[in-house]
Parts: structure tokens; C-alpha cells; sequence
């Protein structure tokens, strides 16, 4: 990267205190291996091909005789517009077309994409308040979920041009002018009236008529617009590819968020029970495959209610999964969840809501093994809780310090745990034919295994059966009941 560019990226680094509206277009994707408009034209053929009538009609427009859409159109983009509103007119080739697009999209977003990943990071801080995405790709919203677990909050991102998650939705196809939705309308008037910002257009052609006359043209009268492209030459454009440009522009985000007492919880390792039966200690990536409790339901219900909740039990017990079951449930809701760095404790709770600056958006806390924080400092960061702030404790010793607080017991756990294992048995333990199967002993809540025998129904073999032994003794937990303060 040039002088020039790294001082322009300094420049712009600068002025993002007024906020930011994006406008991001095909350049924001090309180093993730998205096609440009120009590389769509094998989509295009096979969609034309899906609807030979269609293709007939296309072929007469163009006076030529029917041949499959690569030898009547080739690459000819004098045809282009006429192949494209035959797509648009006929409804299996426009099927055929989004649903191929959507298939593209689905593998390519879920690699991980430099620019889309700094563009993510400077919307999750607050610096980008509103992107408009003319791509139909979903790379943008699987950036923000990979790093931050949560979606992107409601009204920040819109897609007027159609949706890879919605290919049953029409979009807008390439010959047409453009569009622009009255909910991104409104948000547009909305932060007009409050403030002026900085337009970041980011490899956009602004070929489209609509865009550039409604949105990007008004907005250019009275706010600095910057552009970043690799043919950017205006007075404050970054000429430089996204994939550079953005990630350099978001460093010192990263850097303070590195830095947090906090840390996102992105929920995006999955593990199978194999942990569990190991003894192993469980987290996140945990949360499908571990039975789940009825503990889970009340400490959402009491989150939600409450907004700071103690979760204390004995060592082993299975809070810590039990909590992160709970807050995979509100992430569902919208929440983000944050847990506090071990290396942050000695900081204190003034430092830890100075480091929530960076997480504007609706969150949980997590603060696990908190039996070594006084009560003082449990209470302290409880009073923060709103219902935008949940805060959850968990802690082996009763460190309630004036919060609602529910404590786990074990005697329940072995049963629920046991009668689970049990129905997942053949599916999840046992690879091979069964030779007996695991019977729970009520009396004395735990599993036993039945020897192989003679029974068609098969079972488990001993070491399995030791190792779902050990999971049920490391792993055990029970009717979560209220504690007083």
C-alpha cells in the first residue's frame, strides 16, 4: 500500500466520528470469489435454456433461429438487455437463475473475506450506521455473524436488489435501472434530519439510474463522499481494492477489541457429545449437542424478566453449558453475547462497562467461575442490567450480593441426563450393530449397562459405557430452584 493511500486511509479514519452510510456494489466481492455482472453469463444461458419457449421468443426478437441460449446469445452484449428481460418475463428461468445464484452463494459466504469481514467490524462498532447492498450475496451478513455470533441489527443493512437468503423473492436483474424500498427511504430521511455523515461507496460502478439519482446525488450535495475502488480518483476516494483498503480502515477497531475486558461469543464451533462423554469442560460449541435441561428455559425466562440473574451449583454440575444454552437462546432474540476475558477481572467493573463502548448494540454478559468476585462487585455490575444488558453470573458459591439467584442441585440431573442418553444411545454412542442398551436405576439415579446378550435390540459396548458413566458423574445437574438474596 502507497504513501498516498495510507494517508487518504488516515484522512477518512478520521472523520468516521459523524458516522457512516455505505453503498457497496460488486467490487466489495470480487476477492471473495463472487462472478462481476459481466462473469453472470453462463448463469444466464442455463436459465434460459430452463424455459424453451421463453428462449424461442428471445430468438425471434433477435431474428435468429432457436438454439440453446450459448450458440443464439454467446457473449454478444448487444443481446444482453433482451436475454435479461426475457429471464425477467418468464418465471422458470428467473427460478432457475435466483436459485442457481443462491446455491453460488452459500459456499463462498461462509469463507472467511477480508473486505467483508472490516466492513462487519466497523458496523458492529457503530461507525456504519446504514449499508446499502446492491449485491445479492450474503457474505456481508455471514462476516458479522462468524465474528460477533449475532445477526446485524434491525435497520442497519439493506438489500434492494434482492436477497441470496430469499431466492424465492424477485430481485433486480441486471438491465434494469435499480431501485430503492420506502424502509431504506425513510432511514435514509431519518439520519438526513439528524446529522450530516460520510457516504462510503465501495466498489460500485453507480450505474444504476435510480441509485445515483435518488440516493447517492442528493447525499453528495452536502456530505463528503468517499470512494473506494481500484479507478477511484476523486478529491477524497481511496483508489485501492476493498479487500486492502478496508481492513486498514478497521485496525484500530480491531485493536480495541482486542483490547476488551469482553469477548463475543460467536457460537460458531459445533462439537458432538463425544466432549461430553470425555469429561471434557463445555462451552459454546457445545450447546446443540448436549441434552438440554429444563434449567435452560428458567434462566431465560428470568433474564428476560429480571435482567441480571446468579447462577450458582457445585463444581461439575453442568452450569457453564446450561448458561450458554440459555444465551444461544437469546442470540436468537437479537442479542449478542459477551463474555468477560479472564485476563480483564482485576480491571474492575468501571473498566469493564468503559469496554461495552465497543458493543453498542443489544447484548448479554457472561462472567462464569465469579466465585472469586465479592458480593459487592456482583451487585455493581447486576445494577447495569437493562433490558438491551443482560447479565448473567455464574459461580460454584452462593455470590447472590442482593441478585435474583437460582442454585442447581444435583440429585435431579443424573435422571434427566441418564433417560436422555438413553434415546440417543444407538443414534449418537455406538457406531456398530448394538449389543445390549443402557437402563437407568431410579432408585439410585444412574445408568447401568445390561449386558450383551441374546436380545435383537443390541447395546452399547464397555467402553462406551464407561465413558457415558463418566459423563453422567462429571456432568450432572438438576431442577434449578430459586434462592433468596
Amino acid at each position: 500500500m502507497n504513501t498516498d493511500v495510507t494517508n487518504r486511509i488516515a484522512e477518512l479514519r478520521g472523520r468516521l466520528g459523524l458516522g457512516v452510510v455505505a453503498v457497496v456494489g460488486a467490487g466489495l466481492s470480487l476477492s471473495a470469489r463472487y462472478p462481476s455482472s459481466a462473469g453472470l453469463t453462463a448463469l444466464l444461458w442455463d436459465a434460459l435454456d430452463t424455459d424453451p419457449t421463453a428462449r424461442q421468443a428471445l430468438a425471434a426478437e433477435l431474428g435468429k433461429p432457436d438454439a440453446p441460449a450459448k450458440r443464439l446469445m454467446g457473449d454478444d452484449f448487444a443481446h444482453w438487455d433482451a436475454a435479461w428481460r426475457t429471464v425477467e418475463s418468464s418465471a422458470p428461468a428467473r427460478r432457475r437463475f435466483q436459485q442457481e445464484m443462491a446455491n453460488l452463494d452459500r459456499p463462498r459466504s461462509a469463507q472467511p473475506s477480508a473486505a467483508h469481514e472490516a466492513l462487519a467490524t466497523l458496523i458492529h462498532v457503530g461507525v456504519i450506521e446504514c449499508v446499502v447492498s446492491l449485491n445479492w450475496d450474503t457474505a456481508l451478513e455471514s462476516a458479522y455473524r462468524r465474528q460477533y455470533g449475532a445477526d446485524i441489527p434491525t435497520g442497519i443493512l439493506f438489500k434492494p436488489h434482492g436477497d441470496a437468503a430469499r431466492p424465492e423473492q424477485p430481485w433486480m436483474l441486471p438491465h434494469l435501472p435499480g431501485t430503492l424500498t420506502p424502509a431504506l427511504e425513510d432511514r435514509i430521511r431519518r439520519l438526513v434530519a439528524d446529522h450530516p455523515r460520510t457516504l462510503l461507496i465501495v466498489g460500485y460502478s453507480e450505474r444504476d439510474r435510480v441509485v445515483v439519482d435518488q440516493l447517492i446525488a442528493p447525499l453528495d450535495q452536502g456530505w463528503r463522499v468517499c470512494r473506494i475502488g481500484p479507478e477511484a480518483r476523486g478529491t477524497d476516494d481511496i483508489a485501492g481494492p476493498a479487500d486492502s483498503v478496508l481492513p486498514a480502515l478497521a485496525s484500530d477497531v480491531r485493536q480495541q477489541e482486542a483490547a476488551s475486558a469482553w469477548y463475543s461469543v460467536p457460537f460458531t464451533g459445533k462439537r458432538d457429545i463425544g466432549a461430553a462423554l470425555a469429561g471434557e469442560r463445555l462451552g459454546p460449541a457445545d450447546v446443540d449437542a448436549c441434552p438440554r435441561l429444563m434449567e435452560v428455559d428458567l434462566l431465560v425466562d428470568a433474564l428476560r424478566r429480571r435482567h441480571s440473574v446468579v447462577l450458582n451449583g457445585d463444581s461439575g454440575c453442568g452450569k457453564s453449558i446450561t448458561a450458554y444454552q440459555a444465551l444461544h437462546d437469546l442470540l436468537q432474540d437479537g442479542y449478542e453475547v459477551l463474555r468477560l476475558r479472564d485476563d480483564a477481572r482485576r480491571r474492575g467493573v468501571g473498566q469493564w462497562m468503559t469496554d461495552l463502548a465497543h458493543y453498542p448494540h443489544r447484548k448479554a454478559l457472561l462472567v462464569d467461575d465469579a466465585q472469586d468476585l465479592s458480593p459487592d462487585l456482583i451487585r455493581e455490575l447486576a445494577e447495569t442490567a437493562t433490558q438491551d444488558q443482560l447479565v448473567l453470573i455464574v459461580a460454584v458459591d452462593h455470590v447472590g450480593g442482593g441478585v435474583t439467584t437460582y442454585r442447581i442441585s444435583d440429585p435431579a440431573a443424573v435422571g434427566t441426563l441418564a433417560r436422555a442418553m438413553r434415546e440417543r444411545a444407538h443414534d449418537i454412542l455406538t457406531p456398530g450393530p448394538r449389543a445390549g442398551r443402557l437402563r437407568r436405576r431410579p432408585d439410585r439415579g444412574r445408568t447401568a449397562a445390561r449386558p450383551p446378550g441374546r436380545s435383537s435390540q443390541g447395546g452399547l459396548g464397555l467402553a462406551v459405557l464407561l465413558h457415558t458413566h463418566r459423563w453422567l458423574a462429571t456432568y450432572r445437574t438438576g431442577r434449578a430452584r430459586p434462592a433468596r438474596p
